[in-house]
């Protein structure tokens, strides 16, 4: 019987977010205020009325109201409570609401090529597509121009000193906005209105005493031409350092949960090599008893020794006529050099314990043993440099006609690491290596081995990003008549990447090298192995002679021990590779808003109406390198256009005042048009498509203190940049990437090397999602200060754009006789190509409640003695269904609750079904202390998966685990300031430091996340779950 699984420890805790809305103008700008949406429609509309407008615009609407007038649930951060919590970036600004899952940060880089880290993607609801976006992210109102391939805007870019606020809508916003707003809006409104100096110093890091921070920021505005036009310009500065090499620097990660495959240990005997029976559901085997996928600790890389493993693994011989790296020799280890180890000269060899659960014939993790852990190399926080330079001026040309005009210059620096070289079959040691020990040579009967060397003790593999990003806006308003108003702006973006990953493997360099031999002419020297002509004859006469050019200077490298690799080897095998990418956008737009009519008594009809037309332009290169060469690159050039125009206009008819059944009804509609012109740049197709995104609003007030409000939506996603145009190219066959579990072979190991061809598709067409949202909100006159809203919400999305997974193909073809056009089979047991590129296959249903309550207490309330004011605020999300069909003809899965990570590529990222942020602050006289929490909710780790908690669970499911539950976590965090007394009111120095995780709460196990269950990228989830641990920052704030 195998060890009795072991269970994670039941660890209690929280940490927070927080969330807080705009200021009302009677109390002082620097004091936190925590309120509801109601409050902050409240205080807006009176903070409009204060400066004269009347009117603003609301996030999720074209048209200016009061804000309370808006049916559309929105959330709002001031500014204020930004600065009392200490958050100096828009990324933690804005994790502070429940419905944000923050996929993309510098908490979930893992181990793999990506472009993206260091950079932090708003994601509402967990709807994003890996490469593209469902949640729309504007700065100042306005489209930002994309810094991802996938369409997304990275917060860092954004600068926080001049926030005025964050505004988040989570429903659908297409018909005010286009495309992308499926899942919400995150807008920042940057502060235009500054008046005089403000700066800001602070310097933080954990209780460990790494992930130090320095961030230093400041701001100037000012008024010029007597009063007539106004400039404000700022600079920010922030650098963390990161936390490197996970299992050493916490005891949680050197525990090393792990999901390990009951199955994977099955090896069965050939020729010399004797039968390896484990695995569940064999009576009489090492697994028997227990389920399929077991989640453990002591997770470790089988074979992925430093010094070299000899494996156990036998394999016929390969052959290939595209790739020189792809041939390899049969691999028929004898018994007497199976599991062995090379000593660290690599003179002798020593008995190697690969572990319990672990494949024997590809890379992955298994249980204890003789390997490294799986995550000594994983960053638990990505180093991050960012910069962001901000100037904004208005100029009132008269009193009817306003100039204004914005740039953004920013950019971001980041580092990881990446695994250099993977356990990989290709990686056969013939008898005659030159560097083989006579004892090795002597057990080896004349036959080949396969080697697994972890070369990253030697080569440390970083990859490096540098960003930056350059927006420039000009712009004009005005006033038509009495009631009417127009504005037009010209932006430009641009946007540019460079990502660099050295030592990535060249294969068939690596194959060249490691074949060494000596030299017949001169038994002294050790040459590479001269290139056979017969195999030379079976590739292109360009493919042969890159070959021998390529041979030309090889070097013999020795992989044995450690230490052992010639330098000029290494330089031979290992390159660097990387990607450049350059997005240019271009926006014309123009609106005109006002009152139509003044109605029949309940309020004037209002009106928007108007045209925006952007052109945007993207390449992605990557400096001839071939990706098909590489065990690790960024793939093929691509480069495109898009070409977008618009027009809509939207509508408030005030339809019922002091009625029979209420005091108000309000009725609201918008239509969009959308017409998307594509051209591949590469290859000169192109394409024309429409569509029409609308919305229906109403608000009801039934009584005061009553309001019901709700909408009803289409809304559309447009395939992205990456997603049209990224050319397929094929994993390396072979590699962990690179097979696929084949059902159809007979036995145990259904491993078929496949090549997976993955990218985008020029034929793709837009997503479209249906919302609903069905809200009350209550400002109950008996109760003062009290605040409640309660939403009910459904999202379906239909022709969801797929990132598909080569495993899911075969399962779906195989199992349910679908996608079958996207594989080619040479026989049913032989899968020669699977095609996961992007499709139109997926449909997502997702239902839920957003809860929002709060309660404010002025002291003096109490007793005159008493001075400031205790606010409280509980935000919830409740979301139940999360269901998703990725095909016709296939059962729909209900992945609500899911907390475990979700699979790497994946279109959707499910969340527990409860989360929820509180916060409770005082506000006084210079002082302010607020404490806040943020509470995950024990979920699932696996939706597809059932465990002993689960109904019509049995080990003998193939779909079988045994824990499939994470706890919940409720982390607190505290933060406080205090003002010196400067004796001025339009002066401040305020001292300010926060700790968060104030309990210091470790993770719980929760490991996955990757293509493949035989590896996990975290043994938690770093999406929803502290992984830092207690930390702390200190600062000093000046104004005047």
């Amino acid at each position: 019987m195998p060890p009795a699984p072991v269970r994670p420890p039941e660890l209690a805790g929280t940490r927070s977010a927080r969330s807080g809305a705009t200021e009302p103008p009677p109390l002082p700008a620097r004091r936190a205020i925590l309120r509801t949406q109601a409050q902050d429609d409240a205080a807006r509309a009176a903070a409009a009325t204060q400066v004269g407008g009347g009117d603003i615009l609301i996030t999720g609407s074209r048209l200016k109201t009061s804000g309370y007038d808006s049916p559309v649930p929105l959330t709002v951060i001031d500014a204020s409570l930004i600065r009392h919590l200490g958050h100096g970036n828009a990324a933690d600004v804005v994790r502070l609401i429940p419905q944000n899952i923050a996929t993309q940060s510098d908490a979930t880089a893992g181990n793999g090529f990506s472009a993206d880290i260091g950079a932090a993607f708003a994601n509402l609801r967990g709807l994003n597509p890996t490469f593209g976006t469902r949640t729309l992210t504007l700065v100042n109102s306005r489209r930002f121009v994309p810094t991802s391939t996938g369409g997304q805007v990275d917060l860092n870019l954004i600068p926080s000193v001049l926030f005025g606020r964050v505004e988040t809508v989570t429903g659908g916003a297409s018909a005010a906005y286009g495309s992308d707003a499926v899942a919400g809006v995150v807008n920042i409104i940057l502060d235009n209105k500054l008046e005089g100096f403000k700066g800001v110093v602070d310097h933080g890091q954990t209780a460990r005493g790494d992930g130090q921070s320095f961030h230093a920021a400041a701001a100037h505005g000012f008024k010029v031409a007597g009063g007539r036009g106004h400039i404000v310009v700022g600079a920010e500065y922030q650098r963390n350092r990161g936390i490197s090499r996970c299992a050493q620097v916490r005891s949680w990660c050197a525990e090393s949960w792990g999901i390990f495959v009951n199955a994977a240990g099955i090896q069965p005997g050939t020729l010399n090599t004797p039968a390896n029976i484990s695995g569940y559901n064999v009576p009489g085997s090492f697994g028997y008893g227990a389920p399929n996928y077991i989640v453990d600790p002591r997770s470790g890389m089988i074979y992925m020794s430093p010094y070299g493993a000899i494996r156990n693994f036998t394999a016929p011989a390969s052959v290939s006529t595209t790739a020189f790296s792809n041939i390899a020799p049969a691999i028929q280890p004898p018994l007497a050099a199976v599991d062995k180890v090379f000593s660290a000269d690599g003179k002798s060899v020593m008995d190697y314990d690969p572990g319990a659960y672990g494949p024997k014939n590809v890379g992955g993790q298994a249980q204890g043993g003789d390997n490294l852990s799986a995550y000594s190399d994983q960053a638990i926080q990505t180093p991050l440099e960012r910069y962001t330079s901000y100037v904004s001026t208005e100029y009132e040309l008269s009193d009817a006609l306003k100039l204004s005009a914005e740039l953004i210059y920013a950019g971001r620096r980041s580092t990881a690491p990446s695994i250099v070289s993977a356990t990989r079959s290709t990686m056969a040691i013939k008898p005659d290596n030159a560097f083989l020990p006579p004892s090795v040579v002597a057990a080896m009967n004349g036959a080949s081995f396969s080697l697994g060397k972890d070369v990253d003790n030697e080569l440390r593999n970083v990859q490096r990003v540098n960003a930056e990003v350059f927006r420039g806006v000009i712009g004009l308003s005005g006033k038509l008549l009495a009631n009417w108003t127009w504005d037009a702006y010209y932006q430009y973006g641009d946007s540019r990447r460079h990502a660099r990953a050295n030592y990535a493997r060249q294969n068939d360099a690596f194959v060249m090298a490691i074949d060494a031999i000596r030299d017949p002419a001169n038994p002294g020297r050790i040459i590479c192995r001269p290139l056979s002509p017969a195999t030379l004859a079976t590739f292109t006469p360009a493919y042969q002679a890159e070959l021998q050019a390529l041979y030309a200077s090889c070097v013999p490298l020795n992989l044995f021990g450690i230490g052992n690799m010639d330098p000029a080897a290494i330089a031979f095998v290992w390159r660097d590779v990387g990607e450049d990418f350059r997005y240019r956008q271009h926006a014309l737009a123009g609106s005109v808003q006002g009152t139509l009519s003044a109605g029949w008594g309940a309020g004037p009809i209002g009106v928007a109406a108007g045209i925006d037309h952007r052109a945007e332009q993207g390449e992605v290169t990557h400096g001839g390198v071939n990706p098909n060469a590489y065990a690790g690159a960024f793939g093929l050039d691509y480069a495109g256009r898009i070409n977008v125009t618009e027009t809509f206009v939207e509508t408030n008819v005030p339809t019922l005042r002091d009625f029979g059944l209420g005091d108000y009804l309000e009725l609201n509609g918008a239509l969009r048009y959308t017409l998307n012109r594509s051209s591949d740049t590469l290859t000169g197709q192109s394409r024309s498509t429409d569509a029409a995104s609308w919305k229906i609003g109403a608000i009801y007030d039934m009584i005061d203190g009553i309001r019901l409000r709700a909408t009803w939506s289409r809304d559309i996603r447009a395939a992205g940049f990456r997603e049209l145009f990224q050319k397929t190219a094929p994993t390396d066959e072979g590699t962990i990437q690179g097979r696929v579990n084949n059902p159809n072979i007979a036995g145990p190991n259904k491993n078929d090397n496949t090549p997976i061809f993955s990218g985008g598709n020029f034929g793709l067409t837009a997503e479209k999602a249906d919302t609903t949202t069905i809200g009350t909100v209550l400002t109950p006159g008996f109760l003062s200060g009290v605040r409640v809203s309660l939403d009910w919400y459904q999202i379906k999305v239909r022709d969801a754009i797929a990132n598909l997974n080569g495993q899911r193909v075969t399962d779906l073809c195989i199992g349910y006789k679908v996608l079958c056009d996207r594989i080619s089979f040479a026989s049913p047991t032989d899968i020669v190509r699977i095609d996961a590129g992007q499709a139109n296959v997926g449909k997502i249903e997702i239902r839920g409640f957003d809860f929002e309550a709060s309660y404010r207490l002025p002291l003096t309330s109490l007793t005159a003695s008493l001075d400031g004011t205790l606010d409280v605020r509980f935000l919830l999300n409740h979301q139940y269904d999360f269901q998703v069909k990725q095909s016709e003809g296939i059962p729909t899965i209900n992945y609500a609750g899911q907390s475990g990570p979700a699979v790497e590529g994946g279109d959707f990222y499910p969340t527990p079904k409860w989360m929820w942020n509180a916060l409770i602050a005082y506000d006084g006289p210079g002082f302010n202390t607020t404490m806040t929490l943020r509470h995950v909710g024990q979920g699932i780790l696996n939706r597809e998966w059932t465990g002993p908690e689960d109904a019509g669970y049995a080990p003998t499911l193939p779909n079988s685990v045994n824990i499939n539950r994470v706890p919940s976590r409720t982390y607190v965090n505290l933060a406080v300031s205090y003002e010196l007394p400067v004796g001025s009111e339009d002066q401040m120095i305020e001292l300010f430091g926060s700790i968060e995780n104030l309990f210091d709460l470790k993770p719980p196990v929760a490991p996955g996340g990757t293509t493949t269950v035989l590896v996990s990228a975290y043994p938690t989830n770093p999406v929803f779950f502290d992984t830092f641990g207690m930390r702390w920052k200190a600062g000093v704030r000046v104004q005047f």
